[in-house]
């Protein structure tokens, strides 16, 4: 009796052994699959304003069943993408000083309409065009005139809701800082249309020991303060504080290839 409990708890260990021998399968099996492939071709030519091929500009493709491929324009500003399955694909390219553009779409940073190619179509007569980015420059002076370097600017797209409002956001390019020079200047370039304003950047450079949560006593006190002074006829009223200030300088509207150079920013200035 006691060897047939012995030989099945060793036919249990064996058994457990092959077990963990054998290929444990991927977990995330699914993102180990590779993107179908095909004998479709899209090809194309990156323009400037002007006609100009824009040379060694990144173009990018993102298709159905999670394909998504990249290649770098040759000196003639063509780009080709062999192997494709059938499918819509989006076509994107970009460059250095250039907002981004896809293909089919009327403005950056806009979704295109894309192209969408049946099984072993090649296409290769694709035209995008990328315009040239404005660019906004300027100095910055202190309360004395004198020029700031080491100041981080940021270039504020100022955008107008249908009801009117008018509210700031990053630039459609992205929240890119610049710092300004020892003359205490600045550019930021590869801005589409649209209008702007310049201001700091919004850094919080305080110490540990700058900020202080109040104890409960002290809120209590504080709220009690308040309320006698409310309940008291002719007391006198505190005035409100000054609005927060913001260092923003004046906004104004921008297009393509418009450089103001020479512009007076004080660290004062707010935006009207």
């Amino acid at each position: 009796m006691r060897g047939h409990a012995v030989a099945l708890i060793s036919l249990m260990v064996l058994a457990v052994a092959a077990l963990r021998a054998q290929p444990q399968a991927p977990r995330d099996a699914a993102q180990s699959i590779a993107p179908p492939a095909g004998t479709g071709v899209l090809g194309g030519i990156v323009k400037d304003n002007d006609g100009n091929p824009v040379r060694r500009c990144t173009v990018s493709i993102t298709g159905d069943m999670r394909l998504e491929r990249m290649t770098v324009a040759d000196d003639e500003g063509r780009f080709s993408f062999t192997g494709l399955p059938s499918g819509r694909f989006t076509i994107t390219a970009k460059k250095a000083g250039y907002p981004e553009m896809s293909y089919g779409a009327k403005r950056p940073f806009r979704a295109g309409s894309g192209v969408f190619l049946q099984d072993g179509q090649q296409v290769r007569d694709l035209a995008l065009t990328l315009a040239r980015g404005a660019a906004l420059t300027g100095t910055v002076y202190d309360d004395h005139g004198q020029p700031m370097p080491g100041v981080p600017l940021m270039a504020w797209e100022i955008r107008t809701a249908l009801g009117g409002e008018r509210t700031l956001d990053y630039a459609s390019s992205g929240p890119d800082t610049v710092i300004t020079d020892d003359r205490g200047m600045y550019r930021v370039y590869g801005l589409p249309p649209g209008e702007y304003t310049v201001g700091t950047t919004w850094y919080y450079s305080g110490l540990g020991y700058d900020v202080r949560v109040l104890t409960d006593a002290e809120i209590r006190a504080a709220f009690q303060a308040a309320n006698q002074s409310a309940a008291v006829p002719g007391a006198p009223v505190t005035p409100p504080r000054d609005p927060p200030r913001h260092n923003y300088s004046a906004g104004w509207r921008r297009s393509p290839h418009a450089v103001r150079p020479d512009v007076r920013h004080r660290r004062d200035d707010c935006l009207a």
